[in-house]
């Protein structure tokens, strides 16, 4: 008999060769194998969200400048030295340490950040309290509302790992989808939105005709649970396309910092006499993010007698405090790899105070009240002011300070709200234009 014969012979008795014994299981069974032994401890399955949220917290590598994307400012040594980058974030200047630890791009047109303007002609709407006002629209000309803190950093990972494509996952007529397609523009890169159902009003409109306008493509999800299948599904083959899945409405600790580097920067305001040390620091929240990366700066910086306030405007998927003091943590995890004396505290979901009935979900707030309210406001300061989240917000802090009965107080509103938003477009839903989903969601409300 041949040597082959006897090896088959051997094999049809039920032996097992050397190398089948030697042999690691595949991935499909040992994967199987794993969320049979986690189903059986009985622990909860993690989110989709909060899985893919995950790869942002990873050590970051250090990023250079990006040779495929030249017009992209990215912060190193030689960026400093040569002095061509437009703008510093007060954090490195702080921490020289974290330069060429943690990814950042530029994305925002200015050389220093605005200083807070005193609110003087509504004097009378807070007492006898001292108004100032934080705006985001004069810190950026390209990209809408307070999108560019939490992406440059974002953003920063993304580009160092030589994406192409960019992934945005949101809300129909969110922010976050729509900076997402300027800044995919910007840097010369595809873009994809995939978006949640939501309500359709004319801003939402105005937001989707903007995102078809600026090349990106539009997908409609009417589900959370389809939207998480698409998460799951993009994420497996951004492995092949060269594309990068940013996390839902780019909630992640590494975003936090944006608003951890603009406290630094309100910290440069008071030191240059152009701000007063500020008592209470009211912001708009829908996601958090902003008000992660101000607490956790707060802390960082030791201002124990700033307290901050965050308002929330609308109800958002990915909102809870327990996950704010996680992105916390986290981000504080990020800054402490790199600096030379790390941190040692930790936030918890007590450390955020957060105002809930001024939300348009909680039916709270008369919307006719808050509509005269806003517009005497307008008239009176000539300022930009959106009537969904930063007027709730403004319209909150004179409603705080009157039952506190505060008096003498420096009060600072952090406004979001930006102007560059598509004005091009008619509220017409009959419009070739318009996306079908956004035909049916608006009859069907």
């Amino acid at each position: 008999m041949s040597q082959a014969n006897r090896r088959r012979k051997h094999r049809r008795k039920g032996a097992t060769s050397r190398k089948s014994k030697n042999r690691r299981p595949s991935n499909r069974r040992y994967s199987r194998h794993q969320t049979s032994e986690k189903s059986k401890k009985g622990k909860p399955k993690a989110s989709i969200f909060d899985r893919f949220q995950s790869r942002f917290c990873r050590k970051n590598p250090k990023v250079g400048r990006v040779k495929t994307l030249p017009q992209v400012q990215t912060i190193d040594l030689n960026t400093l030295l040569n002095g061509s980058l437009e703008y510093i974030p007060a954090l490195f200047s702080f921490y020289p340490e974290l330069i060429g630890e943690i990814p950042w791009i530029s994305l925002r047109s200015t050389v220093l950040p605005s200083v807070p303007k005193r609110l003087q002609r509504s004097q009378h709407f807070f007492d006898s309290n001292y108004i100032y006002m934080k705006n985001e629209s004069l810190d950026t000309d390209k990209i809408s509302d307070n999108q560019a803190r939490k992406l440059e950093f974002l953003l920063g990972e993304v580009l160092g790992l030589g994406a192409k494509k960019i992934l945005g996952f949101s809300t129909v007529g969110s922010s976050h989808a729509l900076a997402v397609a300027q800044v995919a523009q910007i840097l010369d890169l595809k873009c994809e939105d995939y978006l949640l159902r939501s309500e359709v009003d004319p801003a939402v409109v105005q937001k989707t005709l903007e995102m078809k306008e600026l090349g990106a493509k539009l997908n409609f999800y009417s589900s959370v649970k389809s939207l998480e299948r698409a998460i799951k599904w993009k994420a497996y083959f951004s492995k092949w396309n060269h594309s990068v899945v940013l996390p839902f409405d780019g909630v992640c600790p590494i975003s936090c910092l944006g608003y951890v580097n603009a406290m630094f920067e309100l910290r440069e305001n008071i030191r240059r006499a152009e701000l007063p040390p500020v008592d209470y620091l009211f912001v708009p929240v829908e996601s958090g993010t902003s008000l992660v990366g101000l607490e956790l700066g707060r802390r960082i910086l030791g201002f124990e007698d700033l307290q901050i306030v965050g308002v929330q405007a609308r109800h958002h998927i990915r909102f809870n405090l327990d996950a704010l003091a996680a992105n916390a943590n986290q981000a504080l995890e990020i800054l402490n790899r790199s600096l030379k004396r790390p941190f040692k505290f930790h936030c918890l979901a007590s450390d955020f105070r957060v105002l809930r009935n001024y939300s348009m979900d909680s039916g709270k707030l008369e919307q006719k009240e808050l509509s005269r309210w806003t517009n005497r406001f307008l008239d009176l300061e000539g300022l930009g002011l959106d009537f969904s989240n930063n007027s709730r917000g403004l319209y909150a802090m004179s409603q705080f300070i009157g039952a506190k009965k505060l008096e003498n107080k420096v009060f600072l509103f952090w406004n979001t709200f930006s102007g560059v938003k598509s004005n091009r477009f008619h509220y017409n839903l009959n419009s070739p234009d318009v996306p079908g989903p956004l035909k049916r969601w608006a009859k069907s409300a």
